[in-house]
Formats: C-alpha cells, sequence, structure tokens
C-alpha cells in the first residue's frame, strides 16, 4: 500500500471515528431531553424487561427502575468513552495525550448533558449521575486503551522495555 492509501485510510477512520462520537453524543443529548414522563416510560418497560427475562431463566432477582436509569447512565457513557479513546488514538501516538484529551472531554459531555436536563420538563440535573456518567466514560476510555495497548502488542507495534523482558543467556546462581 503506498503512502498516499495509508494517509486515505487514516483519515476516512478519523472522519468515521469522530462521526461516531458525534452520533453517541446526539444520543445522549436525545435522552437527557426527554421529558420526565417519556423517560420514566422507558425506563419501566426496560425494568419489566429485564426482570421477565430474570423470571424466565429463573432467577429469583428483580432490578429496580433506579438500577435501571444509573446503569443506563453508566453505560452510554462506557461507549462514549470508548469511542472518544478511539477517536483521540486516531488522532495522536501519543499515549498520554490519549487520556488527556478523553477525560475531560468525557466530563464536560456529562456537565452539559445533566445541565440540558434543566430545560425538559420534570427533570433535574444531578451531581450524582454527573459521577455515574464520568465513572462509566473512564471504564470506556480505560477498555479502549487496554485494547488498543493489546493489538498494538500482539501485532508487534509495542513492546516491553528491556528490563521487564526476560534474558535469554542469564545464568542461574
Amino acid at each position: 500500500m503506498k503512502h498516499t492509501d495509508k494517509s486515505k485510510g487514516k483519515v476516512f477512520l478519523q472522519i468515521l471515528l469522530l462521526l461516531l462520537t458525534i452520533g453517541v453524543v446526539i444520543f445522549i443529548f436525545s435522552n437527557s431531553r426527554e421529558n420526565a414522563a417519556a423517560s420514566s416510560s422507558r425506563s419501566q418497560q426496560v425494568t419489566r424487561a429485564i426482570n421477565y427475562a430474570l423470571r424466565s431463566v429463573n432467577i429469583p432477582y428483580q432490578v429496580s427502575e433506579h438500577l435501571v436509569r444509573k446503569a443506563a447512565h453508566f453505560s452510554e457513557y462506557a461507549l462514549l468513552g470508548f469511542v472518544v479513546a478511539l477517536t483521540a488514538a486516531s488522532f495522536t501516538a501519543k499515549k498520554l495525550l490519549r487520556g488527556i484529551i478523553a477525560f475531560p472531554a468525557c466530563l464536560a459531555v456529562a456537565v452539559a448533558d445533566e445541565n440540558l436536563q434543566r430545560f425538559s420538563a420534570g427533570r433535574f440535573p444531578s451531581k450524582v449521575d454527573v459521577l455515574i456518567d464520568f465513572c462509566g466514560s473512564s471504564f470506556g476510555i480505560c477498555l479502549a486503551l487496554g485494547i488498543l495497548i493489546w493489538v498494538l502488542y500482539i501485532t508487534h507495534k509495542y513492546s516491553l522495555p528491556e528490563e521487564t523482558a526476560p534474558r535469554q543467556n542469564s545464568k542461574i546462581p
């Protein structure tokens, strides 16, 4: 593959990841724009479906709507953290910079998201939800970076430092 083909592929990947990131943010913000009645109705439907699934496999446990709502916060932000970390990684090869970009970007989205709820009937921002959102995005970021390091390691583009690599010609005392 020519150098220009690699460049075109990288630019395509960057655009794709940017669009995916924007799509996830729009999804998150659209959930926050729902009024309290619509949001609660959707959460109740998901809660009923989960509890039905648990009963159908004889698991004697029921989840609450509150747990479902908090798990939804964590999950959607884990997805955001994952795609933001991949997007940052596509623009920079510096490992530290990926985190420096991804963590505050996700926190900013979480704060904006919770404040957006001020404008939705019956909804209010919550500091606890910002914390859950940030924990979810941190999980997604760490997962993405872990996968990136693993892929680079197995493709031999990343190696252990010399000090930690086992020595082949070492003598046993």
